[in-house]
């Protein structure tokens, strides 16, 4: 037997592959999971210490993908707004849902917050916030785990039965 061959028995034995699934798993929900946290703190950290603002919708973008595998088309939707802090001009783009960017016409005035120290660092507030920029990869991360728990269960279930 190679060494290869023995590599891959034993990564590929009963008791190794469930935990490196699991593990992969753990790893996904985690990243998911860092994703919304980061975003959650950054919208209270404008919330609480922004300076808010009413900014303008200057253009919407709507870019469209392609699943490799299934040749399923979707869509990401970007707005960019314009908006002044203390006389000095800023563009920011932001994505969004689809349900809010087809709520959004050029031109529109919007609610938005900056950071009084980095002005660059904006996001929509208020009645035009959109919190699936938070909650989408929360509940991807709350589904990873669920998938990671669950087969932890059933291995842990499989392996205590012999």
């Amino acid at each position: 037997m190679t060494p290869i061959d023995q590599l891959l028995t034993q990564v590929f034995s009963p008791t190794v592959f469930p935990m490196v699934m699991v593990g992969t798993i753990l790893a996904v929900a985690a990243a998911y999971g860092g994703v919304a946290a980061w975003r959650w703190i950054v919208a209270g950290d404008l919330i609480s210490k922004g300076v808010k603002l009413e900014g303008r919708i200057f253009s919407k973008q709507k870019e469209e993908h392609r699943q490799s595998r299934s040749w399923r088309v979707y869509y990401i939707y970007f707005v960019t707004y314009v908006y002044d802090y203390e006389g000095v001009p800023y563009e920011h783009t932001q994505n969004v849902s689809g349900r809010h960017y087809n709520r959004f016409e050029k031109g529109q005035v919007v609610a938005m917050a900056c950071m009084p120290n980095d002005p660059n660092v904006a996001q929509l507030i208020g009645p035009d916030a959109d919190s699936s920029r938070i909650t989408r990869p929360a509940g991807t991360a709350l589904i990873v785990l669920l998938m990671a728990l669950f087969m932890g269960v059933a291995y842990g279930l499989h392996w205590f039965k012999k």
